[in-house]
């Protein structure tokens, strides 16, 4: 689900499937009560065992899945919204998930950011604000795009000053408070530092 999500198209579709997001709710869940592993007849005569509080894989997959579904809600309220018609409460989850100890930082992050649109915070306006917002309120990033051959030194400079009036800012190699730096499948860190981002400069 969370490499199908990955697609805007995708996202669309999936995302309005109630029995997809009712899936992932309950793999969080068992992961989180720490539930016994779920043997499954595979094809053939084979069996599988997976899922539980021993399956972290799932569990991250889960909330990467979850983290790209919600950017298909126009804003925040959107996506509230959404949740209470399916009748699932997640933010409990993600308040959970968020400082889990046997989590990724990656999944860890991705479940902050669900967190953080999920409880009604203030939205960094688009233009820089020295207004300093209070801490954890940031949802959306600036993002920094440039060719490394070209003066990195001035994009580094670029990046201090923008930190220092608390703008919340990604780059490729330091990342955000939202996403971590590049690394892994770097297309889907890019793609999702565009999509997390209310502005981007090249």
């Amino acid at each position: 689900i969370a490499s199908m999500a990955v697609s805007d198209k995708n996202k669309a579709i999936l995302s309005q499937r109630p029995t997809i997001l009712r899936c992932l709710f309950q793999v969080l869940s068992l992961f989180l009560d720490d539930a016994p592993p779920i043997s499954y007849r595979g094809t053939g005569d084979g069996y599988f065992v997976g899922g539980g509080g021993q399956d972290m894989e799932s569990a991250e997959y889960a909330v990467e899945a979850l983290q790209l579904l919600s950017f298909v809600a126009e804003n925040d309220t959107d996506l509230r919204q959404h949740y209470e018609i399916i009748g699932l409460d997640i933010l409990p989850l993600m308040k959970r998930l968020a400082t889990h100890p046997k989590l990724s930082e990656d999944a860890k992050q991705g479940a902050q950011h669900l967190r953080n649109r999920l409880e009604e915070k203030a939205i960094i306006p688009s233009t820089v604000d020295t207004t300093i917002p209070s801490e954890g309120a940031y949802k959306k990033h600036l993002m920094l795009s440039y060719a490394w051959g070209c003066r990195k030194e001035l994009v580094v400079s670029l990046q201090e000053q923008l930190t220092s009036l608390r703008v919340e800012v990604w780059r490729d190699e330091t990342g955000s408070s939202l996403l971590s730096k590049m690394q892994g499948a770097t297309d889907d860190i890019m793609a999702q530092a565009i999509e997390l981002s209310h502005t981007v400069v090249v």
